[in-house]
């Protein structure tokens, strides 16, 4: 039954063995790549929260073929999509015009212009005389025809020249594998350009989000850097660039760090700069006034992605925090966080598991070694927020930390715990609950719960409150009654005063026939025993009255109890064999508790308390002093008062008068102040000592 350390060192075992295999499961999840979607969707709230406390680079503009400008281009122009190259041309010019820094097209050109003759050389031209650099796509396929001897030799020197400029590039994505047939090249007017070559294919993770971002693609064991590394590459130099890249996956790719939702970056309707380099040549020969509707300095030292917006042209790319992102924004994302140096890291699994390995571990000693189940659900409640609270602030960070199998390892560790204490320790309890419901209140037993040592034999020195209370003539009304109806009887009064103790927070020492001996301030620490236990004995005087009119009735007597209360130090504890024993109190305090409830006879009253008990009450109202008795094996003498007089407070006042001038040795005085208080027992008696002429400043209960 004791809580012995072999008990603890049992907890420990089995906390560490609990945590043990919750943590395997964690690290079998993390290493198989199990449960990725729950991953992903516990990652969408902290993508939110990481959104919408960052800032866009104002530097990073977009230009998108809206619908506005197809509805222009096709009312106008009578050009549907896709729509003639000349129209690129003001785009490059007004870019150029305004200081751009770099020019990257989401736009492919992979086949030859089908709607003007001069399309692709006018275009290519535009691209060659730029003064800013202009980045065209290729979009790499795993399926498909193999590359030319031509396109191949041009992508070999493409990604050489590249990588000549990026130092360490190469280390970089040396895992990236080499899994692309092919690509879709640029029509040969742009190959002979110096428009520089990107890749635009992204994949989604396997719930269909983009979350992440290739920044190199290995075609054929060449190197190709993605439309946003090319175009950081304008205003970062090489080195820089290649440090920033280090915390890449093992096949080049980094965890965006999104800004905000569908129109975060600052965007411009493709149709307007279309008008408005129109508006600038007018302006320029003479021929109009009319000023653009875009000022080109808007672009200065900008990086810009041109790209399409248009509903019907479906370059949808869902993010976390938005279903309805466009592609050209996800490489404007991609190109923000390389400038800013804040993608998204992932942490290892080692560090993963370190983290939640300290959270199963502490959740699951503290599960178990904390007895009360409100309080241990609460605290796992608080490491489980705690856990969640960690992985947020990791993401505000910058960093993905693994939530959803730290998630799933800390419930195992919670089912694991209180299974465990269930199992091996609920039957203890429920021992516990049973044997001593009877006797002690629901708040004493969960103290016992929590310190099961409580219960092995011997004792400890406390203050206790102790009570006593006996049925006036039992033994003559016993006489007289069936044992059937007596027995009844008594369970029946018993069962209503210990009721009334427990209430109070009572622990029931033991019934003696008819007599109950209970006591406060233990096994539990009551800081007010002395006003519980005197409260109990009004409340069950009080329950007697109201009851003794029933049992009257059915039994035919009627019952009347006294209450004798003490406070002092005594021996509490288990006392007995080892095999059967009692938790009670050993003591003369214990002792004093019973002769007050005898005296109660001598002065006719029911509830009689010691002067260490009235000295303990935080309220003495209505309480009067009966005087200085002597009990057996004790010289000295007992100061005694009556809790729950029936006088009125100024009688208690004139009665107090009249004690004060018997004990001063007025006995003419005394006599005057309680002839008035003759109805009342206590009066009575000493106005018979006073008849005596008996002087005499205490009772002793040996007389007869």
């Amino acid at each position: 039954m004791s809580d012995s350390p072999n008990k603890h060192q049992l907890r420990v075992f089995a906390g560490f063995v609990i945590s043990a295999a919750s943590i395997s499961v964690v690290y079998g999840i993390l290493s198989f790549g199990l449960f990725r979607n729950q991953e992903f969707a516990l990652w969408t709230p902290r993508a939110e929260l990481k959104a919408a406390r960052s800032v866009p680079n104002k530097d990073i503009k977009l230009i998108v073929v809206d619908q506005k400008s197809l509805d222009v281009l096709a009312e106008v122009y009578q050009f549907q999509w896709p729509i003639s190259r000349q129209f690129y041309i003001p785009i490059i010019e007004i870019l150029n015009r305004g200081g751009a820094k770099g020019i990257a097209f989401d736009l492919i050109f992979s086949e030859s212009s089908q709607l003007l003759v001069a399309d692709d050389s006018d275009f290519a031209s535009a691209v060659r005389d730029s003064k800013v650099p202009v980045v065209v796509p290729i979009v790499p396929y795993e399926k498909g025809p193999a590359l030319g001897e031509s396109d191949l030799a041009e992508l070999s020197k493409r990604s050489q020249t590249w990588l000549s400029q990026i130092a360490g590039a190469s280390d970089r994505f040396a895992g990236a594998s080499d899994r692309f047939a092919g690509a879709l090249m640029p029509i040969p007017q742009l190959l002979d350009s110096p428009a520089e070559l990107a890749t635009v294919r992204e994949d989604p993770d396997a719930d269909g989000i983009f979350r992440r971002y290739t920044m190199a693609t290995n075609v054929k064991e060449n190197l190709i850097p993605s439309l946003a590394l090319s175009l950081a590459q304008k205003v970062i130099p090489g080195s820089e660039l290649s440090d920033r890249l280090e915390n890449l996956d093992s096949e080049g790719r980094g965890i965006l760090n999104f800004r905000g939702k569908g129109g975060t970056y600052k965007s411009y309707s493709f149709i307007d700069l279309v008008s408005s380099w129109a508006a600038i040549e007018a302006f320029e020969r003479g021929q109009s006034t009319e000023r653009p509707i875009i000022d080109p300095a808007e672009f200065k030292d900008a990086l810009v992605l041109v790209g399409v917006w248009a509903p019907g042209l479906q370059d949808l790319r869902p993010t976390p925090i938005d279903s309805k992102s466009r592609g050209v924004e996800v490489h404007a994302t991609a190109l923000d966080n390389i400038l800013g140096d804040d993608l998204i890291k992932s942490l290892s699994t080692t560090i993963t598991i370190l983290i939640s390995g300290a959270f199963i571990i502490f959740l699951s000693l503290s599960l178990l070694f904390i007895e009360r189940i409100r309080i241990a659900a609460f605290v796992g409640i608080v490491l489980v927020a705690g856990f969640i609270a960690v992985g947020f602030q990791a993401a505000l960070a910058g960093y993905w930390l693994e939530m959803f199998s730290p998630l799933v390892g800390m419930i195992m560790t919670i089912v694991g715990s209180f299974g465990y204490k269930y199992s091996l320790e609920g039957q203890e309890r429920r021992f516990i609950k049973s044997a001593f419901k009877y006797y002690v209140s629901p708040s004493v037993i969960e103290k016992i719960l929590a310190d099961p040592s409580r219960l092995r034999l011997g004792g400890e020195k406390r203050e206790l409150s102790i009570f006593f209370s006996d049925i006036e003539g039992f033994t003559s009304l016993s006489e007289k009654m069936e044992p059937g109806a007596l027995s009844s009887l008594l369970n029946k009064y018993l069962t209503e005063m210990t009721g009334v103790i427990l209430k109070h927070g009572g622990t029931v020492d033991k019934y003696v026939g008819d007599a109950i001996v209970a006591f406060w301030n233990a096994p539990i620490d009551v800081v007010d025993h002395a006003d519980r236990a005197v409260a109990a004995a009004q409340e069950c005087q009080k329950r007697l009255l109201e009851l003794c009119p029933t049992w009257k009735g059915i039994y035919g007597v009627e019952l009347r109890a006294r209450i004798g209360i003490n406070t002092g130090i005594v021996s509490v504890g288990n006392f007995g064999s080892e095999e059967r024993f009692n938790y009670t109190v050993i003591g003369d305090a214990a002792n004093l508790a019973s002769r007050l409830e005898g005296a109660n006879k001598r002065f006719g009253t029911s509830v009689m308390i010691s002067e260490e008990t009235y000295k303990k009450l935080s309220q003495t109202g209505g309480i009067r002093r009966l005087g200085r008795i002597k009990v057996v094996g004790k010289d000295e003498l007992i100061q005694v008062y009556e809790v729950g007089s029936r006088l009125s407070e100024d009688e208690i006042s004139q009665f107090m008068e009249g004690i004060d001038a018997f004990e001063r040795g007025d006995i003419p005085g005394a006599a005057e102040k309680l002839r008035d208080l003759s109805a009342d027992p206590v009066a009575r008696l000493y106005l018979e000592r006073i008849l005596k002429q008996d002087r005499s400043t205490f009772w002793s209960l040996t007389e007869k």
